[in-house]
């Protein structure tokens, strides 16, 4: 019988931008961050932003997680106002 630990067991029970945050914002460096930050105020939509990332930082992310990325990091795009 299994009780418990293992692999990513820190994570379960949280909410998804939580351990998002944690897993996924740590790889972008400040650059990275400020770029993401310039999409938004260059009126990128989510979409956009996702091909971006995999594109030019060859970061691949789904929709959901660049919805995340974009909450976390505290940024509107311009398709959410």
């Amino acid at each position: 019988m299994f009780l418990g630990g293992g692999a990513g067991s820190e994570w379960r029970g949280r909410k998804p931008s939580s351990w998002f945050a944690k897993v996924v914002i740590m790889q972008l460096d400040e650059n990275q961050k400020k770029t993401v930050a310039g999409w938004i105020e260059e009126g990128l939509d989510l979409s956009a932003i996702q091909s971006r990332l995999e594109s030019e930082m060859d970061i691949p992310m789904t929709y959901m997680d660049v919805r995340f990325l974009v909450g976390d990091l505290e940024l509107v795009p311009k398709d959410e106002e």
